[in-house]
């Protein structure tokens, strides 16, 4: 079956296509989803400036689970949103296709004093993927029973200081506990959580970008 197009759902089918990223499904608000003339000036100010592709950089994308709370990636993010005025998540995408995809490239061509070759590349897209899942928590209660201090001492004054001093042992006589079961302390417990993400089955219409 052939579908055909009038002249301006074509251009608007193209222009779709120089913005968005996933099949589609992700979009900015300032950028697309190629290297245009200001990103290929962005990234040949950063080269020029020493952003370069460091230790720091490649551990904070390969083995933190937060990036943007490493000190080089926040530097980086901040000199892109001064220089462009990019959102946070532009920038986000932008300094991983700088330094993870196009460095070797835009080194290059720096040194060569001609960045043009650059325009019109694709851009990979970078961003906070999510997906629910289960967390577990562990509640504790506090209750009461009936018991007695005991030290040995000299006299009641004597007993009361050895007490006060802590020089005691506390017997449990307690038959019945005293407790509130609506007052509960809840902890998060992640060891539970992520013990649990080993047997967690992936729906990829729950998996979205924040």
């Amino acid at each position: 079956m052939k579908i055909r197009l009038s002249e301006s759902q074509y251009k608007r089918l193209l222009k779709e296509d120089d913005e968005h990223f996933l099949d589609g499904a992700y979009s900015f608000k300032n950028i697309g989803n190629k290297i245009d003339r200001y990103i290929a000036k962005l990234f040949e100010r950063l080269n020029q400036e020493g952003f370069e592709k460091s230790t720091e950089f490649l551990d904070s994308v390969y083995y933190s689970s937060h990036p943007l709370l490493e000190p080089y990636f926040q530097k980086l993010l901040k000199r892109i949103m001064l220089l462009m005025g990019y959102e946070k998540e532009e920038a986000v995408l932008l300094a991983y296709n700088y330094l993870m995809v196009y460095w070797d490239e835009v080194n290059e061509l720096v040194q060569n004093g001609d960045i043009s070759s650059l325009i019109g590349k694709p851009l990979t897209f970078y961003g906070n993927f999510r997906h629910p899942v289960t967390t577990y928590f562990t509640g504790y209660i506090s209750g009461y029973g009936n018991g007695e201090v005991t030290a040995y001492a000299t006299s009641p004054d004597d007993f009361i200081d050895k007490v006060g001093a802590n020089k005691l042992d506390v017997e449990d006589n307690t038959s019945d506990i005293d407790f509130d079961c609506y007052d509960v302390h809840w902890e998060y417990d992640s060891d539970g959580t992520f013990n649990m993400l080993d047997d967690l089955e992936f729906d990829d219409d729950e998996i979205y970008v924040k």
